[in-house]
């Protein structure tokens, strides 16, 4: 599925990106911080114990270096993850809100058809009953065509009868 990412959903990913990546490379200075509260040396200078450490040799300077940049670069791929999965989550989420809208509108307009249908099922069984109780015809006729426009919903109802009296059609 090729996607664009939109400008917002770009600006977040990049959020979380800068995010892993300024707390890898603050990683050392809380180990500068941690080391000062549990490991501290009484008889060196602040600054000492601050600097020392990480210039008093080239090995240290590496070590520091690896911890900060290299837990940067992985923690920023790993923000970079972490945004786009949320991207992703918000963009299922709005999906899903669309579509529940959708199917709250269809169950609404279900409901009012089956309520239509209903009553006018119930229309129809009432005509059918007065059409079989009765024995006149132009009240046979009448019943038939309020049912015709009661249940069918026409607006305009004409029963054609042949009158075998007097040999001719009436409507």
């Amino acid at each position: 599925m090729n996607k664009k990412l939109s400008l917002d959903s770009l600006e977040k990913r990049w959020m979380f990106t800068v995010i892993g990546f300024a707390l890898g490379v603050f990683a050392p200075i809380g180990w500068t911080i941690l080391r000062l509260i549990f490991f501290s040396d009484s008889d060196k200078s602040f600054t000492e114990l601050i600097f020392g450490d990480i210039v008093k040799s080239g090995e240290s300077v590496g070590l520091y270096l690896y911890m900060g940049v290299g837990t940067a670069i992985v923690l920023g791929y790993v923000g970079s993850l972490i945004g786009k999965f949320i991207v992703q989550m918000k963009d299922r989420a709005d999906r899903l809100d669309r579509l529940n809208f959708e199917i709250a509108v269809q169950k609404e307009k279900f409901e009012q058809r089956f309520q239509t249908l209903n009553q006018n099922l119930k229309n129809f069984h009432a005509i059918n009953t007065h059409l079989q109780k009765s024995l006149d015809i132009k009240e046979i006729l009448h019943l038939s065509a309020d049912g015709l426009h009661e249940v069918l919903g026409y607006d305009r109802v004409n029963i054609l009868m042949v009158n075998r009296e007097k040999d001719c059609l009436e409507f």
